[in-house]
């Protein structure tokens, strides 16, 4: 049902499905929350959430007229997950009511689906968390009617509901905002301030007791224009969303060459300490979800200083801010400060004299060839990869002796003297660190999240593509595949294991072979990867026995498609071939915290292996296998140069009455095939039908 809606309604009859069950699991919530105080927490919870993601579900059907393709195909793989978990869990709460009519009896049957509960408040947490940050995307490039909407949605009288609308209205303000940020000095007087250790920035409490954040930044390294644009941006952002402290505004000095940002801290928040400092601590977290979630939160940030457009160009966890409610150490809130070094993303890269710790976040190899290198946003995200790895060693790499940052003795054997590391031999030691020890500790994916940060810039890195694509390119063209990549690995990524084995009280499978069946396992490539190439094995069965396996070499060419969940690569083959000098290669994110998702990936595998046999061939493509790492799985095809038929009857504009004639009964046809045999399409669009030369249609 929920990906029939998705297939024939689009995105706004989908949303319509989703708001529907949700309303009615939000119900049954309701009716059965007096069963215990703990049911009656988790029905408050996901009134919460339901209620903030219902309005902004609400807001996506204002904007899916305006979606580019990829923005559309993305929305609509985001979206298609929603249902179906919705659809599951309100078709287990209903299993109760089908016998009897006591209230008394319904309450004890739903305590015995507490455990479902529990997990269906969580996953739908966690698909908030992955939805969130491209609804904002979204919201911030809307057409100029958006506004209207907003304000429309933002007047509910339910402040959960309100809250993210009026959130969205902000951010689209903040890039037009004129009000004055300027603030007199005399704001600072009266003020109770104490350093925060490791950190630049002050702790002050003002006398209402309200604890403010203030951040010197010197006028050398940013200018005042670029100082109250930032301060303008930040003005309304919410730091339990963006990871951003809310800007107050800024103060001159009068009395040396620097600019004060005062930032609010939440209210209740007093306790703040910076990332640095728990690191050198020594006193690890008790749990696991404690780094996780400190991880998680600092990929978000960075992704909303992106949104805001600017590169921060100082990632370091001396400027990573954790904030604490002295009564609940658990409820941490993680921010980004550190503005020393920002700047607009299309102005021009300034400097300034590093500290000894910068060559192990700023100096990327890349940023000290001969030839001079901006520093982008993919520099941050290599930053960005350093501090995670700390994070998930709980161990810095950075110590300080008598007030001053020097180089740890983990990197120091890497060559080169504590105040001049060799950048190249810094990188080769922070992903043997990955590889290796974080890996040990914090599992296969996190350590691969590290690794994907640590080679952002390098050429065979096909997550962010060549960072030479991103040069000459404005922010909105950089934001379409930077802030994807990054969203994808908020949501793919930062799970405990013992979250994403459970989804919906169903198992999950650790890895794609565990799930498949013994046909599909057939059609595995035996794969490695070295550097861009990606290599299969093959032992041809018309071949000798003695003789060696033949080695298959492909190279990626380009990128043809992209989607929602990951994206369509055209591949060459280098050496080895025998059938094929190209191929495509459909490589999709791996979600480990969904089971429906990776039931959907096992049925999926199934229909195109048995209809790449050849009785089938005139209506299919050819699938030529698979393969996959911890995190994505990929699917090779045979290449139809020609394109999907959206493509074919885009370039042609109109189609010939013959040609419709063809297109109709070469899609029934292939329909005929797939339905006795047990399957169903439940995705048939133009984008889905590939053209071949002689015009057949491919599916």
């Amino acid at each position: 049902m929920a990906e029939l809606a998705l297939g024939v309604l689009g995105i706004a009859g989908t949303v319509d499905v989703c708001i529907k069950l949700g309303k009615v699991l939000v119900q049954a919530y309701k009716d059965n929350g007096q069963a215990d105080i703990a049911i009656n927490e988790l029905s408050v919870c996901i009134q919460i959430c339901w209620s903030r993601l219902a309005s902004q579900l609400e807001i996506m059907k204002d904007l899916e007229l305006g979606m580019a393709r990829d923005q559309r195909e993305l929305q609509s793989q985001t979206l298609r997950i929603l249902p179906s978990e919705l659809e599951a869990v309100t078709l287990s709460i209903s299993k109760q009511d089908k016998y009897t009519n006591s209230k008394r009896i319904k309450a004890i049957q739903f305590l015995g689906l507490r455990e479902t509960l529990e997990n269906t408040v969580a996953d739908l947490e966690s698909w908030q968390k992955r939805f969130e940050p491209t609804w904002f995307q979204m919201v911030k490039f809307g057409p100029p009617d958006l506004d209207r909407a907003l304000k429309k949605a933002s007047q509910s009288k339910a402040q959960h509901h309100a809250q993210p609308v009026l959130e969205g209205l902000r951010l689209r303000q903040a890039f037009n905002n004129s009000e004055p940020i300027k603030l007199a000095e005399r704001v600072l007087l009266g003020l109770e301030r104490k350093a925060i250790p490791y950190c630049k920035a002050e702790l002050a409490v003002k006398k209402e007791k309200k604890h403010l954040v203030i951040e010197n930044v010197s006028r050398d390294t940013v200018g005042w224009r670029d100082a109250r644009e930032l301060a303008s941006r930040l003005r309304g952002s919410n730091p339990f969303t963006f990871g951003i402290l809310q800007c107050k505004g800024v103060v001159q000095s009068s009395t040396d060459p620097s600019l004060k940002f005062i930032f609010a801290v939440p209210e209740g928040y007093s306790k703040v300490q910076s990332c640095r400092q728990l690191l050198l601590s020594g006193n690890v977290p008790g749990s696991l979800t404690t780094r996780l979630q400190i991880a998680r939160q600092l990929v978000t940030a960075v992704y909303y200083v992106h949104l805001y457009e600017f590169v921060h160009k100082n990632i370091t966890p001396e400027i990573v801010l954790i904030l604490e409610q002295p009564e609940r150490p658990t409820d941490i809130v993680v921010c980004l400060i550190g503005f020393q070094l920002f700047r607009y993303v299309e102005g021009p890269t300034n400097t300034s004299q590093a500290d000894p710790k910068d060559s192990v976040y700023q100096h990327h190899p890349s940023r000290m060839s001969t030839s001079k290198v901006n520093f982008i946003m993919q520099h941050d995200v290599y930053s960005l990869g350093v501090c995670h790895l700390e994070i998930g060693l709980w161990k810095s790499l950075v110590d300080y002796e008598s007030g001053v940052a020097q180089v740890s003795n983990t990197l120091q054997a890497t060559g080169g003297t504590s105040n001049h590391l060799e950048p190249e031999a810094v990188k080769d030691k922070l992903i043997s660190l990955s590889r290796n020890q974080l890996r040990a500790l914090m599992g296969d994916i996190y350590s691969k999240v590290v690794e994907t940060c640590l080679t952002s810039l390098d050429q065979g890195n096909t997550e962010f593509g060549n960072f030479e694509d991103f040069e000459g390119q404005d922010c909105d063209n950089i934001g379409s595949r930077h802030l994807f990549v990054l969203q994808n690995m908020v949501a793919q990524t930062l799970i405990p294991t013992s979250v994403t084995e459970k989804s919906f009280g169903l198992p999950a499978h650790r890895n794609m072979d565990e799930a498949v069946s013994d046909i599909v396992r057939d059609y595995k490539l035996v794969t490695q990867q070295e550097g861009t190439f990606t290599i299969h094995v093959h032992d041809d069965p018309d071949a000798p026995p003695s003789s060696p396996q033949r080695k298959e070499v492909w190279k990626k060419k380009c990128n043809i498609g992209r989607g929602g969940q990951g994206e369509v690569l055209l591949q060459t083959c280098v050496t080895g071939g025998r059938h094929y000098s190209d191929r495509a290669v459909k490589k999709i994110w791996l979600q480990r915290s969904n089971s429906c998702s990776k039931r959907r990936y096992q049925r999926e595998l199934a229909a195109i292996f048995k209809f790449s046999h050849e009785r089938y061939s005139k209506y299919f493509v050819k699938s030529l296998g698979w393969y996959a790492s911890s995190t994505k799985l990929y699917i090779a095809m045979e290449y139809l140069p020609v394109g999907d038929l959206y493509a074919y009857v885009h370039e042609r504009c109109i189609l010939t009455e013959e040609e419709c004639r063809q297109v109709i009964c070469q899609v029934l046809s292939g329909l005929a095939l797939m339905h006795p045999e047990g399957y169903a399409h439940r995705d048939i669009k133009p984008h889905a039908s590939l053209a071949t030369p002689f015009q057949f249609l491919q599916h």
